[in-house]
């Protein structure tokens, strides 16, 4: 009788590991869901600076850049010409560095964004890297 109860205790441990297992896989699977798929960037640019093409934004992650070129940005996540950024104005980028640009597009019914580089210091330049809306 002690044996079928030990038997009943590991059966029911097994199904409880399984259904965590289960739940954290479906976890897992969403947490992937954004768009954030690195694109490269590249513009020669004056003071004003240069603004990515307009991407997807899926999720409410923070926007993430690789920043290469021949000198730092100020990098903020706009969507139909609002900077949305977290901060309220633009995160500094030095050159060879990468960053999560915390951003409220989502948060904001917005469901696309860019991202505004501009020189620092100011002046002209070559910028180019690599960037996505979404974050993992």
């Amino acid at each position: 009788m002690l044996k079928k109860q030990i038997l009943k205790l590991k059966h029911g441990k097994r199904l409880i590991g399984a259904g965590l297992l289960g739940l954290m896989l479906m976890g897992s699977i969403t947490a992937f869901a954004g768009n954030t798929k690195d694109r490269y960037y590249s513009a020669t640019v004056g003071a004003s600076g240069y603004s990515t093409p307009v991407r997807s934004k899926l999720d409410y992650t923070s926007s993430y850049i690789l920043h290469e070129g021949d000198r730092a940005v100020y990098a903020g996540g706009y969507s139909g010409g609002v900077n949305y950024s977290a901060n309220g104005s633009s995160y500094y980028v030095a050159v060879g560095t990468s960053s999560y640009l915390p951003n409220y597009v989502r948060e904001n019914g917005k469901s696309s964004c860019c991202l505004r580089l501009t020189p620092a210091p100011a002046g002209s330049c070559y910028l180019h890297g690599w960037w996505s809306p979404d974050s993992i």
